[in-house]
């Protein structure tokens, strides 16, 4: 057994032994059958590539005759942009790489983008006078080949500033975007010198005088036409003060004295003329003007003096001399009293009073009574109806309280009667002072038209919240977008349909916000003109209150006017209250403007938008013009509509009457109950291309009532910009808001 078991021990060893020598001879066989010649590799030069316009060769280190050994493929390139470069030996089977592989090797050819040079071209300010001709600002300098410029509100007719933005187009592919410029184009107010002032001495002789200016194309006058004895003020007025003024700067009227002299002895400044044959030109009228009271006169009809005049006349050397017979005496009346009852006394040496017979000339009164003193007396209104009619404000507010309830915001209540109150009590107390009592009785006027209007609409308020919030609602995205989808799957057709009702979720109610921060942005477009007179302010969103859903069409979210949320504001309390001067920093906000939220909005409303521009601006005559606010569409001074935002949606506003379309196939709101929509009172939310397409076909039928004919207008993208971008162009304002509720 042992004999057995170690011949299979040593003929195992054996089999072992003869498998490793053959393994070894093998692999010393496989080693030695490899005779392929090692290559270098290709090592790729270290160099920047940029778009010049040429065609350009990828940079790799190679050996002399290296055709013979491998080829390169790809590395010829002249767009920017990357591609790969590919280095394949020829024969493999005789030739390797010195690491001993011979796959293919591959590289990245890059060339990068180049810039324009814009170092010669020039976008500066510019400054004009006014002439009623449009005024332009545009870029000078030559562009770089290839480069196209366009422009936002370049140019202005009427004086003021405004800022112009100048983009550029050019190859995007192979050269970096331009960055925009901007430039403030400014119109000054032509300047006007003003009318010399007439030096003529005007005599009355029974005749109408004119004073010597007269009116033009730039100004306008009044007063510069008299008849009677006196001193008169001719005023002269620029006509257009927004774009005239005067040489020195200012718009302010401009007066004259005009005086007509009477004829006869002449006192100082005219108060008092002596006419008559007798009287010797050397003389000489003196009047001395002067105070004195009612109550040292005593009189009992009368309880104000106007004026006081001492009048005396002297010879040559100086004496006292008295008038002639045959004279009369001519007194300037009071300007307080032109027009108003009063009388005439004469007064001796101790104020005895004695009224005076007298006619009325113009501004003067006719007296026989030679000279003297005289001394104009009027009655001062009673007072006893003014307090008799506070008297009875007060207790008709007091019926107001008692009708309204108590319990109805009694603090409000409680401070404005106890005011009205007050009020009767110091018009008692100034029995005396018509002026004070005048003051009081405005007042208490006020706070019942405030309380009448407050006890009215006080039933009413509730459904005109309701009614309010409802049309300021802001539409959801989600709601947006279903009816996108809604509007789009439904064909147009020609004959007029009735319009599916619409059911509408019921809007969630919603914090009060001090301002809509929605990125959206301004319209690009060529001569636009600020608005001064009806531009509206930043509007700010009311709370919205749920309403129960219907199943007709629900009108579009409008939102309301500073103007219409003052007016919603309960009557506010006359006492002032005082509250503890707090100071914080309130938190940063945005104020955009139309042309800023339409260069952050969707492609597809910028898509819209110009789709909307392009056809008006087809139409002879017919401009674009742009505000901070929205854009209007208008035919010279007619105004067709207008494009503004409401939320993210672009919304055409035309001048057509809702009426004549209720039965017709358009969607569209009515805002003809509103007072800054009657202009425009059709409204068109472009959400979709069906209700761009009945917008563009609403535009039609308005353009043809003008007569207008079509010509195609190409329009430039409108490029996104971003936030800080707009802030430096001025189409977006930071602002501290006060908090709601603060």
């Amino acid at each position: 057994m042992k004999n057995k078991l170690g011949k299979w021990l040593v003929g195992l060893s054996l089999a072992l032994v003869v498998a490793l020598v053959l393994s070894l001879g093998l692999v010393s066989t496989l080693a030695v059958a490899d005779t392929r010649i090692a290559v270098a590799k290709p090592v790729a030069v270290d160099a920047e590539y940029v778009y010049d316009g040429t065609e350009q060769t990828f940079g790799l280190v190679l050996p002399a005759g290296y055709e013979e050994l491998y080829e390169v493929y790809g590395n010829k390139r002249t767009e920017a942009g990357n591609q790969h470069v590919t280095v394949r030996l020829k024969n493999p089977a005789t030739h390797m790489w010195e690491d001993g592989t011979d796959a293919d090797l591959d590289f990245i050819f890059s060339i990068g983008k180049a810039t324009y040079d814009m170092s010669g071209v020039q976008f500066v300010n510019a400054e004009y006078t006014y002439d009623g001709t449009e005024k332009k600002v545009e870029v000078s300098g030559t562009l770089p080949a290839g480069v196209t410029v366009s422009y936002i509100a370049n140019t202005r007719t009427d004086a003021g500033v405004s800022m112009a933005v100048a983009t550029f187009s050019g190859d995007e592919h192979n050269y970096f975007a331009i960055p925009y410029m901007t430039a403030s184009i400014t119109v000054n107010k032509a300047e006007v010198a003003k009318p010399s002032p007439d030096t003529t001495e005007f005599v009355y002789d029974g005749t109408e005088k004119v004073y010597g200016v007269q009116e033009n194309a730039l100004w306008e006058i009044s007063g510069n036409k008299q008849t009677h004895p006196g001193q008169y003020t001719v005023v002269v007025s620029l006509k257009d003060k927004n774009n005239y003024c005067w040489a020195d700067g200012s718009v302010d009227d401009v007066k004259y004295d005009f005086v007509i002299r009477a004829t006869g002895l002449s006192g100082a400044d005219d108060k008092a003329v002596l006419k008559g044959a007798s009287l010797d030109p050397s003389w000489n009228l003196t009047v001395l003007e002067s105070t004195i009271s009612a109550e040292a006169m005593k009189l009992s009809h009368y309880n104000k003096v106007s004026a006081l005049y001492t009048v005396e006349l002297y010879d040559g050397t100086g004496a006292k001399v008295a008038a002639p017979n045959g004279t009369s005496l001519r007194l300037l009346i009071p300007e307080e009293l032109r027009g108003k009852e009063f009388a005439v006394y004469t007064l001796d040496g101790k104020n005895a009073a004695k009224t005076v017979e007298f006619t009325v000339d113009g501004n003067y009164v006719v007296l026989a009574a030679g000279l003297g003193q005289f001394v104009f007396v009027y009655q001062e209104t009673s007072l006893f109806w003014l307090i008799i009619v506070l008297a009875a404000i007060c207790v008709l507010e007091i019926l107001l309280l008692v009708l309204r309830g108590v319990k109805a915001r009694r603090d409000r209540k409680v401070k404005t009667y106890s005011v009205a109150g007050f009020l009767f009590i110091a018009g008692l107390f100034s029995f005396t002072e018509v002026i004070v009592c005048y003051a009081l009785l405005g007042l208490a006027v006020l706070l019942l038209i405030a309380n009448i209007i407050a006890w009215s609409v006080r039933g009413k308020k509730k459904e005109d919240v309701e009614e309010e919030t409802a049309e300021e609602e802001p539409v959801a995205e989600e709601e947006a977008v279903a009816e996108e989808e809604a509007t789009v799957e439904e064909p147009v057709v020609e004959e007029p349909v009735a319009e599916e009702p619409v059911v509408e979720e019921p809007v969630a109610e919603e914090e009060p916000i001090a301002e809509e921060e929605v990125e959206e942005q301004p319209v690009e477009e060529e001569g636009i003109v600020e608005e001064s007179v009806d531009e509206q302010p930043i509007v700010e969103e009311e709370p919205v209150v749920e309403e129960e859903p219907v199943v007709e069409e629900q009108p579009v979210v409008e939102e309301p006017t500073v103007e219409e949320v003052v007016d919603e504001q309960p009557v506010v309390d006359v006492l002032p209250v005082v509250e503890p001067e707090v100071k914080e920093e309130y938190p940063l906000s945005y104020k955009w403007s139309f042309m800023a939220k339409l260069l952050t909005a969707s492609p597809e409303m910028k898509d819209r938008y110009r789709a909307i521009y392009s056809h008006v601006k087809g139409f002879r005559k017919v401009n674009v013009r742009l505000s901070w606010h929205k854009a209007r569409i208008s035919n010279g001074r007619h105004l067709l509509g207008q494009l503004i935002f409401r939320g993210k949606t672009l919304c055409l506003l035309l001048a057509l009457d809702p009426a004549e379309y209720t039965a017709s196939k358009y969607h569209f709101k009515d805002l003809s109950a509103k007072k800054r929509y009657a202009a425009t009172p059709m409204m068109l939310r472009l959400t979709s291309g069906k209700q761009l397409k009945v917008a563009l076909e609403l535009l039609d039928v308005l353009m043809a009532d003008l007569g207008k004919s079509r010509k195609p207008v190409e329009v430039p993208e409108l490029k996104h910009m971003a936030l800080p971008e707009l802030l430096e162009a001025g189409l977006v304002k930071e602002q501290h808001v006060r908090p709601f509720g603060k």
